[in-house]
């Protein structure tokens, strides 16, 4: 890990506050001076930086990303990797992480569907342009000060399990596995299917205000593979009685064991919770995603 590099200047941007550290990385609230905006740099630690597949795999994953352009993508503005380490500038979102947001407590359902929708959005776009997140968790999940949903991290995940030796390193530098599907965990081949059942596993716990699996914390990753690979999401009736048997079909389905019995595509499953949620109006595009009334906000304004 490198030291707080809180007030250093790199290229042209001021690094003013740590917004938050991970396992391979940490996360700078900087200012850029030339144009005098607000970023966040994501800072990858050397350790990971230098390794042979990250420096072969950086790049091309950056420009990948780059390309993606979407209201509610975090934009990328800025990349590069020296021997001190790898950088990435984004967006800078006064909102927060979504991890921020779940306090146990349960959400409304409208507050819900229209995440789902925002996020299934972006994903439907990232993989029409054969981009799979692999790493849908709440932390990468960012908000504006309106509450709108944003997704990051695109290629992270990847980039730096390269630069792992084995599937065990790589989810203890990953952090807790507790929203990967269980392809992923036991090393197989992923794909949007995969996002989807990581997304799935995030609304259940908006939902219901808990995790479906507390207890994963506690299990080592031979018996985490075995769990994962035969049990399913607990229903969220179980949780919050009020909701319907539609809604936790929609979520049994999108958290479907084998990822074939999943939703085809991210928008199927935004559509379906859509209706099954008991929201009203027309089912949006993959880019119209807010309420009928609503003008989405130019997520550029101001920068």
């Amino acid at each position: 890990m490198m030291e707080n590099q809180i007030g250093k200047v790199i290229k042209s941007y001021r690094l003013d506050g740590l917004i938050g550290t991970g396992g391979f990385g940490a996360v700078y609230k900087a200012m850029q001076s030339i144009v005098d905006r607000e970023v966040a740099i994501k800072i990858i630690w050397p350790a990971f930086a230098n390794h042979p597949n990250f420096i072969r795999r950086f790049e091309a994953e950056a420009q990948l990303v780059a390309g993606l352009e979407h209201p509610y993508i975090v934009p990328l503005y800025d990349y590069w990797r020296d021997p001190e380490g790898a950088y990435i500038v984004m967006r800078y979102l006064r909102g927060g992480a979504l991890r921020d947001k779940m306090t146990g407590e349960q959400w409304a359902l409208p507050d819900v569907n229209r995440l789902v929708n925002q996020i299934c959005s972006a994903l439907a776009l990232a993989h029409r342009s054969g981009v799979v997140h692999r790493d849908i968790k709440p932390e990468n999940i960012l908000l504006d000060e309106e509450g709108n949903a944003y997704l990051a991290d695109f290629g992270i995940a990847e980039i730096v399990g390269s630069a792992q030796e084995n599937g065990n390193e790589f989810f203890a530098g990953m952090g807790s596995p507790a929203y990967a599907p269980p392809e992923q965990i036991s090393g197989g081949l992923t794909s949007s299917q995969s996002d989807i059942y990581s997304l799935s596993v995030i609304i259940y716990e908006l939902i219901t205000g808990e995790h479906p699996f507390p207890e994963l914390e506690d299990l080592s990753i031979t018996e985490l593979n075995e769990m994962r690979a035969k049990t399913n999401l607990p229903s969220i009736m179980d949780k919050r009685t009020s909701v319907s048997r539609v809604l936790n079909d929609v979520i049994q389905k999108a958290s479907a064991l084998d990822p074939k019995d999943r939703f085809a595509d991210a928008m199927s499953f935004a559509r379906a919770f859509h209706d099954a949620s008991g929201n009203s109006g027309r089912v949006y595009s993959a880019t119209r995603v807010r309420d009928a009334n609503e003008v989405i906000p130019n997520p550029y304004k101001g920068l």
